[in-house]
């Protein structure tokens, strides 16, 4: 139970530091780091019920995975804070990327579950060899 809780905190860790700049700050008070602080803590926040409204309220397109956090932090830097000259080439290659990701992410899971197969099918071979060996030797012994 706390091992689970313990991971999901550790990645929301890692990612109000990689998305947010939780760790960039160059602070001498506490007053300062508190500010910084809450506003990293704050734009993760953003950014995570940003995420869920859209997984609730908008299902991703089929082929796509729902979008992240990440995803959404990059939108949002691209067409709000530095607008692009063309906001419909943005939304494009975001399409795009959500399609690839998806498509590597149905790959990855195809490919473990043939690895998968072919261990329980070498270790189910290996299970009737060593049944096999068991027997001719059981044999040869009583032989003898």
């Amino acid at each position: 139970m706390i091992a689970g809780i313990r991971w999901t905190t550790e990645e929301n860790f890692q990612a109000a530091k990689g998305l947010t700049g939780l760790d960039e700050h160059q602070v001498r008070r506490w007053a300062a780091w508190y500010r910084w602080t809450t506003l990293a803590m704050l734009a993760l926040a953003f950014l995570t019920i940003a995420a869920a409204t859209e997984h609730t309220c908008h299902p991703p397109p089929p082929g796509q995975i729902p979008l992240t956090r990440h995803e959404i932090a990059t939108l949002f830097g691209t067409l709000v804070i530095k607008p692009a000259r063309d906001a419909r080439h943005q939304l494009r290659w975001s399409a795009w990327r959500r399609r690839h990701q998806h498509r590597a992410k149905t790959c990855h899971y195809q490919r473990q579950a043939r690895l998968l197969r072919v261990t329980r099918y070498e270790h189910a071979a290996s299970a009737i060899l060593n049944t096999a060996e068991t027997a001719i030797f059981c044999s040869a012994a009583t032989a003898s």
